[in-house]
């Protein structure tokens, strides 16, 4: 037995030598291979090689996108490169080892990008030619669309994107959209455009002259401003592209006529646009007249002291000039002759050709500035004044020829700034209006109202007079009268809506009312409650019970007013000697802040009508605060505070040192605008980007209203109106106000417009 096994083990272990080739027996070991490569491209290191075949594995290319497989016996194999988000040439690679290696074989990688496109529309579908769409994301960029309002991206990865339009004069909907690209292009994100247009719909500018077509008023004045109306109780104002200071207008049967304080005369056809031109002359001008053949108008030197001066011109166009003995202010025809007035101690010339004059006799010293004819009497009717600051009267003078002068009781210390025969007689107007049917007998229909009244026409069927403020009246007798237009000279610095109407506040306290951005009420009670303080209300905010306005003077005490309806304001104690600048409502409570030289203040109150003041930390002046809900955030010069309860304030960081007037929230961020032009966004008042404006004016307050950011300010201080809009604080769209003439200092939205307001009482409405 023993034997046996002994055998057993002596042939095993034989089978195991032969086996490992040793004994001579004529037995080989396998060889191994290799295969290597390279990938190059848009991507070389980290990219996956797959083997498979004869054998299965994988590796990762190394940094400079080399790879290798070893230990491979011959036979056939194959090699497919992958990574996420890229594409492979050739996709996958076929090698048979046949006794050597395998090296070169190579791959070359690709990016996957995908499109995003779209097209932009007016509302009306036409195409939007020129808006620019900006892409923000995993990569950013910007498109314009082409003439079919088609925009596009290209070479994008995966990932999220926001589009933004923008186009000025426009408002987008959606305001912006974000897109996921994940595997496939996303073409078809589209927009429409929305003309964001402002119109003028009240100011402060001085309108200095009034007349009529037959079928038209046309109304001018100071600082680029005519207005139109069909009928005497709409009024629609058209802001002139070129600067102008109007002084007064005629129609000549064919087109209204008018000259401006500078040198120009103006001519228009409808009364909307107005054509300048330039008459040579080193003169200011203050009237116009026409006889059917000739142009004479009338002002005096700006060269040489004391002077008048008359141009005349048989087309409007091309003008002879020449001095007068002393300033003019009116001229009028009668038919056969001019009369030109001027002013003190008086001055009457008279020419039946515009070309040679004749100087009457004066019955009184005076100041004349205005003179008119009736043909029915065969009269001429000069006003004025006496000239006199210390016992000021009015003058009036008549003649039947030009030559010989009349004094007339006026009966009132009026001045009579203009005059007109409507046929049956003549009405005055001044510091009132005053009507006479002879020019002899003078009654005083109307005192004082707004403003003093500088211009007065008649259609046949009713009169319309003209003064400042931009006010204008009408009467169809000249004894009752209608306010068709009533603005306010003062600046107006900030307005609110509180559901039901505007209300806009602003320099000397003055308050203004309106139902709909459109028709506005002076409230005479704001001012006469506060007379005796020469100041401003700057900020107001309404809670859904009271309107609370904020603001004072540097020398007065920190004025607080309230009212629940915009008319009646009472003054409350506010606690504070320090200028008041911004007011916020948080829902259960008012804040306001402001400050003086070297310290920020901030009041809270529940009510409008109990303040209290609290420990701003701040060593600079607060303007403006917000709420966004659960945080208060207050600004100034390099300045912002964080509260949660108005009580405690924290300072932090801007990301620039920026003077900050205003500040909005949008329910996702904070938007904070400042001098030259400075924005600065935060999604929760602590960390703060500064963002690009596109604009060196200094931004005087931002709001937010339904999709999108509104911004308003000026260049030049009081000049140079500003309106920026953006969806997102980051993308901003200049518009185009309804004048550029004075700087914009707030503007506040209703479900329906937005109301903007500034500098000389300018009221502007969108859309």
């Amino acid at each position: 037995m023993r034997r046996k096994i002994q055998k057993l083990v002596l042939v095993a272990a034989t089978v195991l030598f032969s086996a490992c080739g040793g004994g001579g027996g004529g037995g080989s070991s396998p060889v191994y291979y290799s295969i290597s490569g390279t990938v190059s491209g848009d991507i070389v290191e980290g990219v996956s090689i797959a083997l498979g075949g004869s054998a299965s594995s994988a590796t990762l290319t190394d940094a400079s996108g080399s790879y290798r497989f070893s230990g491979l016996e011959n036979g056939n194999y194959s090699l497919t490169p992958s990574k996420a988000g890229y594409t492979f040439t050739p996709s996958q690679a076929s090698v048979t080892l046949s006794d050597a290696n395998k090296s070169g074989v190579d791959f070359v990688s690709s990016l996957v990008t995908y499109n995003i496109g779209g097209s932009i529309s007016t509302s009306l579908g036409d195409p939007l030619i020129n808006a620019t769409v900006y892409l923000q994301g995993d990569q950013n960029s910007t498109s314009t669309t082409d003439v079919l309002g088609h925009y596009s991206f290209s070479g994008l990865v995966s990932g999220t994107y926001t589009l933004t339009p923008s186009m000025s004069g426009f408002l987008f909907t959606p305001a912006s959209r974000a897109v996921n690209i994940t595997d496939a292009d996303v073409l078809d994100n589209n927009f429409t455009g929305s003309e964001m247009n402002w119109t003028l719909r009240a100011f402060g500018n001085t309108l200095r002259g009034v007349a009529w077509s037959g079928a038209v008023f046309s109304a001018v004045g100071t600082d680029n401003i005519a207005l139109t109306s069909i009928d005497g109780v709409e009024w629609t104002p058209h802001p002139q592209s070129i600067d102008v200071d109007f002084s007064n207008a005629v129609w000549t049967g064919t087109q209204f006529a008018a000259v401006d304080y500078g040198s120009s005369v103006l001519t228009s056809s409808d009364g909307e646009n107005w054509a300048a031109y330039p008459t040579g002359a080193t003169v200011s001008l203050r009237d116009i007249a026409w006889s059917g053949t000739t142009y004479v108008a009338v002002g005096y030197s700006s060269s040489i002291a004391g002077l008048g001066m008359i141009l005349t011109s048989a087309d409007g166009v091309s003008w002879t000039s020449q001095i007068a003995p002393i300033s003019l202010n009116a001229v009028t025809w009668s038919g056969s002759q001019f009369v030109a007035v001027g002013g003190y101690p008086g001055l009457i010339l008279t020419s039946t050709n515009g070309t040679a004059w004749t100087q009457q006799v004066i019955p009184v010293p005076c100041a004349l500035f205005a003179v008119e004819w009736s043909e029915s009497l065969s009269l001429f009717v000069a006003g004025g004044n006496n000239g006199s600051s210390v016992t000021p009267e009015g003058v009036i003078l008549t003649s039947p020829d030009g030559a010989a002068w009349t004094a007339r009781d006026a009966n009132t210390s009026s001045s009579f700034e203009d005059l007109v025969w409507s046929g049956t007689q003549f009405v005055a107007v001044g510091d009132g209006v005053f009507t006479s049917v002879d020019g002899v007998v003078w009654t005083q229909k109307l005192a004082q109202t707004f403003a003093r009244l500088h211009g007065v026409t008649w259609t046949g069927t009713a009169y319309a007079a003209v003064g400042d403020n931009g006010g204008i009246l009408t009467s169809p007798d000249a004894a009752d009268w209608t306010v068709r237009r009533e603005g306010a000279w003062q600046r107006l610095n900030a307005a609110a809506w509180n559901g039901s109407q505007f209300l806009a506040v602003g320099f000397d306290n003055i308050v203004q009312t309106s139902p709909d951005g459109v028709s506005w009420t002076v409230r005479d009670s704001m001012v006469g409650t506060l007379s005796a303080f020469s100041e401003a209300l700057y900020d107001v905010v309404w809670s859904g019970d009271k309107y609370v306005a904020v603001g004072g003077a540097q020398d007065a005490v920190g004025r607080i007013v309230t009212s629940a309806d915009g008319v009646s304001w009472t003054p409350q104690v506010s606690g504070t000697t320090n200028l008041l600048n911004g007011v916020a409502w948080t829902g259960t409570q008012f804040v306001a802040v402001g400050g003086s030289t070297g310290l920020g203040t901030i009041l809270t109150s529940p009510n409008g009508v109990d303040w209290t003041i609290r420990t701003s930390g701040a060593t600079t002046i607060l303007n403006d605060v917000a709420w966004s809900g659960t945080r208060l955030v207050a600004v100034g010069s390099n300045t912002v505070l964080t509260s949660e309860d108005g009580i405690t304030w924290t300072p932090r960081s801007l990301a620039a040192a920026d003077l900050l007037f205003r500040i909005a929230w949008s329910g996702a961020q904070f938007v904070a605008v400042g001098l030259d032009g400075a924005i600065q966004t935060s999604p929760d008042g602590l960390v703060w980007t500064a963002q690009v404006s596109g604009t060196t004016a200094s931004l005087q307050s931002v709001t937010w209203v339904d999709d999108h950011f509104i911004v308003v300010g000026s260049i030049g201080g009081e000049s140079d109106g500003t309106i920026l809009t953006s969806p997102d604080g980051i993308v901003w769209t200049e518009q185009t106000p309804a004048t550029t003439n004075g700087g914009i200092y707030d503007v506040a939205c209703s479900d329906t417009g937005c109301v903007a307001v500034g500098t000389t009482g300018q009221i502007q409405t969108a859309p």
